[in-house]
């Protein structure tokens, strides 16, 4: 038996030689080409003589009860066909060497982050997670490490001590040592001495980020046979690699790529938690097991940390989680046959429910399983068995089934409920948090057209809605939110070219950055696409998601054929071309039924060449900037009143290029890390919280000027070459190109992979807003925006203010889309919202607030359907809505797809659901009383318009 201290010291894993499981390909065979298993798996724990067959409506499920003999439980059927169909795994040479080779990479690191800071030069890394434990399924592409801090370097047992929380599994850790807290004094409060997991978790992904640019790190990791890794976004060195240190929830992920012998540009993430070891004492609301199964007498000699995860309903920043790594570590190293196979299937059942089963819910099933029987329990004979009482943990013997709590197996005050959505509700809220939703019969991620239809066909016998959602919920209006079914369609990533005719069919859940490179790599492109490219392809057609041209028609419009499952009984599969109904599908706000796949008109791969300019401001104000921007295939501008200029960017795009070799990309949307992140938020906060519009507005013209000058090294170049020859140290990007030359994708579509607004760091978020008019009022709006903005102490965009050109559209509500052959404008901005959001409104609100609501009220500007916050989704802010509708009661006549947004848009007399104190600090309403503004602000309703002003205002 191995002590605590062998295992620290020797870092050594004791596998089973042989362990029986089912391949990842089995399991979907399984699941999803034999509706039999699919469907007979929530009567997994009964015996057959309690379920009434006649009562089953599905013909296939009694049909196949009929032919299993009714004195076996329906589980040794189950399960005895799993282990007929199973596999031996055995792991091989490169599966060792990518454990080894990323375990002397994080060595390594670890050196060069002591010799930064000489606090850390005891810490180590303990392995743990199913990648050391022996039941890693599929791929070595995960990793799990403990960070803990050394005896001799940092906070142990006898300097602290811990405080319980209300929360069972999360403790508070109080500094008692007076030399430890002047060490480590930026991570302690002051008063309580509290020991703040964030602050020490940020920290920590820094010091990592700056260990790995060390000479003596790179030049031995940097050009590795088989690993590779980019130290900054985009780099040659691995094109199609993730950053390599990043900040997680846990602590830090890491990201390498693989190209091994036997696997292929294999992404792996390594996921480090920083721990505090704590050997001698045992938590108070603790079990203090034994399992004398495999010879475990006391699992309390090989202690437990704590570690620096949040619990996602805490937001308190002190509170640590505890971790039992080692002991599950330990059980499962000494794991026979059998008892591994059990542990493999459960590993395996888990996939379909992923998203809702965590796997700590089957490791307490397994746990307890172990602690309840015998040896003679445990051999192949009685593995159906075994599997089966592991599952009665969860699924009762009732017909209905829904998925019981679990108690923890070492928190006895713990008991872990399987997740909300399995529970039946889905929380979920915009990328921004600004709006919250509640999807009460949870959230589905479906595989193939027959089980999306299952769950339509659910919903309806139900009476629910149902919401179609992408990962990171890009919109910030409540478009995105159900109270019935949320439905993921990850799954759907089909691709197939048909280049004779020029038509592409997508899935919609492809991400439309990686459709647009694999039709360059067909050497095929779309002639005008959306700005960013982190939406699906669905989405796109969802909210109507524009570029900018007059030339080239909105990327709806490319739209020719769907195939989607709408309301329209009987359910069923259909194919839409026909061109009139098809109007509808161009921006249909999810109101209309689930997409699965598009057709695409395509062109043959271009070129696009940009140019960008300053011009005054007369050019806006005159109109005459919209003239330019008809002869271009490509214009948009920014606006920088405070400097009586724009800025203007001309695109070309050229067909025949063999000859231009340039390969430039665009750098509207770029990755950020943590140190930016922090860094970026208490800037934008001290300048709001002091009212400092000089230094809002200095930001606003070198984030424009940045486009035609190189104004600050820390800028990153709005058009860079792909593969630059000098890269910036203090960027990692290469020289302003100006004029630039690259692919359309390249140059029309920008993307990132740690964006601002999905880092779950980020102490700041932002607001978009983004109105809509018709070019022609261009002129007399923005004198009017001017005026306002003069009006209210010369105030300043942030970003800049944005403007795009949309050509019109024939769909009912894309944002070009109208009755008349009229083009359109987007005028786009973004505003940063407080640190403390409820209660401190942005610096200027009333001047953006009068700004929002003139350009609806005086020039009927149209929202974009995904941004500005739900205050704009009134009736009448579309002309397209009337048709629209009729085209709703042609495909979903039930409201199978309604919510909030949509009935708000269509039916008169719906109370609006937002109002509530603070609620227009975020437009999330426009202020009908004073308690909607901030603590100190009034809401003046003077002058036509609702302002949240300082009660100091007259």
């Amino acid at each position: 038996m191995f002590s605590c201290e062998n295992l620290r010291s020797k870092q050594k894993f004791h596998p089973i030689s042989t362990r029986i499981c089912l391949t990842k390909d089995n399991l979907i065979e399984l699941l999803n080409n034999n509706v039999n298993i699919r469907k007979l798996l929530p009567y997994s724990t009964k015996n057959l003589k309690t379920i009434a067959v006649e009562k089953i409506k599905d013909k296939d499920i009694v049909k196949k009860l009929q032919t299993i003999n009714n004195k076996h439980v329906l589980s040794d059927f189950l399960f005895n066909w799993v282990l007929n169909n199973s596999v031996q795994f055995i792991v091989n040479s490169e599966e060792l060497e990518i454990r080894n080779t990323i375990k002397n990479v994080l060595n390594d690191l670890l050196i060069e982050m002591a010799h930064i800071d000489d606090r850390f030069s005891d810490s180590q890394l303990i392995p743990s997670g199913s990648g050391f434990e022996g039941f890693k399924m599929d791929k070595p592409d995960e990793f799990d490490f403990l960070y803990e801090f050394g005896k001799n370097d940092f906070i142990v047992e006898k300097t602290i001590h811990f405080i319980e929380t209300s929360v069972p599994c999360f403790i508070k850790v109080v500094v008692d040592d007076i030399h430890i807290q002047l060490k480590w004094k930026e991570f302690i409060d002051n008063n309580e001495k509290l020991l703040n997991a964030s602050k020490l978790r940020l920290y920590i992904v820094l010091l990592m980020q700056q260990s790995s640019f060390t000479n003596k790190f790179r030049y031995k990791w940097w050009k590795h046979q088989y690993l590779k890794f980019n130290l900054v976004p985009y780099h040659e060195n691995c094109q199609h690699c993730l950053t390599f240190v990043n900040q997680s929830k846990v602590g830090a992920i890491l990201h390498v790529q693989w190209n091994g012998k036997k696997y292929k540009n294999l992404h792996i993430s390594i996921d480090i938690a920083p721990a505090i070891p704590v050997l001698n004492q045992w938590p108070s609301n603790a079990n203090q097991h034994s399992l004398p199964v495999i010879e475990i007498n006391d699992l309390t000699q090989w202690g437990y940390h704590v570690v620096t995860k949040a619990d996602y309903n805490l937001s308190d920043t002190f509170s640590w989680r505890i971790s039992f790594s080692l002991c599950e570590y330990q059980i499962f190293s000494r794991l026979n046959l059998c008892q591994s196979a059990c542990f493999a299937i459960l590993k395996l059942l888990r996939i379909p429910f992923e998203d809702t089963l965590t796997t700590w819910i089957w490791k307490s099933m397994f746990f307890q399983q172990l602690q309840i029987t015998n040896k003679s329990d445990w051999d192949s004979e009685q593995l159906s068995e075994r599997v089966s009482n592991c599952l009665s943990c969860i699924w009762p013997d009732e017909l209905a089934i829904e998925p019981l709590s679990v108690q923890s197996f070492f928190i006895h005050t713990q008991s872990i409920d399987p997740t909300d959505a399995t529970r039946g509700v889905y929380k979920y809220q915009s990328y921004s948090h600004n709006v919250v939703c509640t999807a009460k019969k949870g959230l589905v991620t479906p595989s193939t057209d027959q089980q999306v239809l299952d769950v339509v066909l659910t919903a309806v016998n139900q009476s629910r809605h149902i919401k179609v959602l992408t990962s990171h919920h890009h919109s910030i209006t409540d478009i995105l939110c159900t109270n019935g079914i949320a439905i993921s369609l990850t799954n759907f990533q089909n691709y197939k070219l048909n280049k004779k005719n020029s038509i592409v069919t997508v899935g919609a859940g492809m991400a439309l950055s990686t459709f647009l490179e694999l039709l360059d790599n067909d050497g095929y492109a779309i002639e005008n696409m959306p700005s960013y490219g982190g939406i699906t392809v669905g989405g796109l057609l969802g909210t109507g998601a524009h570029g900018s041209s007059l030339k080239r028609s909105v990327p709806a419009d490319l739209l020719v054929r769907i195939k989607v499952i709408t309301g329209q009984l009987p359910l069923r599969i259909q194919y839409i071309s026909n061109k009139d109904d098809l109007k509808a599908f161009k921006t249909h706000l999810g109101a209309l039924g689930v997409i699965l796949e598009c057709d695409i008109r395509v062109v043959k791969q271009y070129k696009v060449k940009v140019f960008s300019s300053q011009l005054s401001e007369e050019r806006l104000f005159d109109n005459s900037v919209t003239k330019m921007a008809k002869k271009h295939d490509l214009f948009y501008f920014v606006w920088l009143h405070s400097a009586k200029l724009i800025i203007i960017t001309t695109g070309t795009y050229l067909t025949n290029y063999s000859a231009i070799k340039d390969n430039d990309k665009w750098n509207l949307i770029t990755d950020v890390n943590a140190r930016q992140i922090l860094t970026q938020g208490a800037i934008f906060e001290q300048i709001q919280a002091t009212s400092n519009n000089s230094v809002l507005c200095a930001i606003e013209s070198q984030l424009a000027l940045s486009r035609i000058n190189t104004v600050s090294e820390t800028q990153v170049p709005l058009y860079t070459m792909i593969n630059p020859t000098v890269i910036n140290n203090m960027t990692g990007y290469g020289l302003l190109r100006n004029p630039a030359t690259g692919y359309s994708h390249n140059m029309l579509n920008a993307k990132c992979t740690y964006c601002a607004w999905n880092t779950t760091s980020t102490p700041f978020f932002t607001a978009d807003y983004s109105f809509i008019i018709t070019v022609e009022r261009l002129g007399a709006a923005t004198k009017d925006i001017a005026q306002i903005l003069n009006d209210y102490g010369h105030l300043c965009f942030p970003l800049g203010t944005l403007f795009r050109y949309l050509k019109h559209s024939d769909g009912l509500l894309t944002l070009s889309g109208d009755n008349a052959n009229v083009n359109y404008v987007a005028f786009e901005f973004v505003l940063f919202i407080r640190k403390h959001r409820n209660i401190d409104p942005e610096f200027g609100l009333a001047g953006y607030e009068k700004i929002s609501q003139m350009l609806r009220k005086k020039y009927n500007a149209r929202p974009h359907w995904g941004k500005n916050g739900p205050a704009f989704f009134t009736q009448g802010v579309h002309s397209g809505l009337k048709k629209f509708y009729e085209k709703k009661q042609k495909y979903d006549p039930k409201g199978l797809f309604d919510n909030n947004l949509l009935r708000r848009l269509f039916k008169s007399n719906i109370p609006f659901p937002y109002y509530r104190k603070h609620c227009a600090l975020e437009s999330n309403c426009i202020c009908q009383k004073d308690v909607h503004c901030a603590t100190g602000q009034k809401c003046d309703k003077s002058g036509g318009y609702h302002l949240c002003i300082d009660t100091t205002i007259t």
